[in-house]
This record gives structure tokens, sequence and C-alpha cells, in this order.
């Protein structure tokens, strides 16, 4: 090759579309998690879809129920929702980390 750089090393364009494929991805993420918890909240708690909602939100965001799971069902769907939830904000959290160290310290640098 002619330069100096490694061909495995991506331009400031890849770099651009690499972000847009991840914002892309994280927030599709969110609403087919926030539809799973809106649809769950509203058919096995009964809530209306405002509190369905209300409820879905406080779980994927960390901060815990609004409405208390009374039958055995809503206990078990309430703690796979919040496992999902953590699971999907660490996912996120890893793949933003992967993709800003990536940029920082393997894009390809003009000397």
């Amino acid at each position: 090759m002619d330069d100096d750089t490694c061909p495995s090393e991506d331009t400031p364009e890849e770099n651009a579309r690499n972000i847009i494929v991840s914002t892309v991805i994280i927030v599709v993420s969110f609403i087919i998690v926030g539809v799973i918890g809106l649809m769950g909240f509203a058919y096995i708690f009964g809530l209306s879809w405002l509190d369905a909602f209300h409820n879905s939100a406080m779980y994927i965001s960390g901060m815990g129920p609004i409405a208390e799971a009374q039958t055995t069902s809503q206990k078990v769907f309430a703690s796979f929702y919040s496992l999902l939830g953590g699971f999907l904000f660490l996912g996120i959290a890893i793949y933003l980390i992967d993709e800003i160290v990536d940029i920082l310290f393997f894009s390809n640098r003009s000397q």
C-alpha cells in the first residue's frame, strides 16, 4: 500500500455510520422493551395504558415499581422485566463504551 495506515482502520465516514447504526439499535431496543413492558403491565397487571407506560418506564430506569405485584403471574413478569431492563442498560452501556473507545483509540488519524 502507498500510505502508512492500517487497512482495517475506519475512516471518519465509517465512524459516523457506526454512530448512526448504534443510535438506531439503541432506540429500537428501547422501543421493543418499552412495548413489551407496556403490553405486560396493561394486560397482566390490568393497568390503564398511561399507568402501564409509567410503570414500564420506572422499571426500565431502575426506579422501581409503581403498581405492586399481587399475583404470581404479575410477580414473574415484573421480575423478568426488571432483569430485561438491567440487561438492556448493561448491553447499551457496553456497546457505547466499545464504540467510543474504538473511535478514540483505533480510528484513522492523519499524520
